[in-house]
């Protein structure tokens, strides 16, 4: 009977010590995968770190684009109040043109009436 429960024990030993060894390599295995796992996630950091940077950078770029595009649309509606304003003034120089080319041409035309008064 002791021959067949040290036999039993021998056996229960070497099973134990298999799956002891086969934990061993699930352990080994799990720790390679966990240090893939933390260079990975390492990698992802860093990648959504460049993005976040990018992203704020890119912000950064559309505010001074806006800032950019209402300063042009000021700067064109200062052109266009300046463009009407010499539009009334060309207006207003037609007019007052003539008024001093009718004024001359009556000056000349009494001028050649004196002439001819006087000849």
């Amino acid at each position: 009977d002791h021959k067949e429960e040290i036999a039993g024990f021998r056996l229960m030993v070497e099973r134990l010590v298999g799956e002891k060894e086969e934990l061993e390599v699930s352990l080994k295995n799990l720790a390679l995968n966990k240090d893939g796992l933390e260079t990975t996630l390492m990698s992802i950091t860093k990648e959504l770190a460049v993005e976040c940077k990018k992203s704020v950078d890119h912000k950064e770029e559309i505010a001074g684009f806006r800032l950019m595009v209402e300063r042009l649309v000021g700067e064109k509606e200062e052109l266009e109040v300046s463009l009407k304003n010499l539009a009334l003034n060309k207006d207003g120089l037609e007019t007052t043109l003539m008024s001093i080319t009718k004024e001359l041409a009556v000056e000349c035309k009494k001028s050649v009436d004196h002439k001819e008064e006087i000849a």
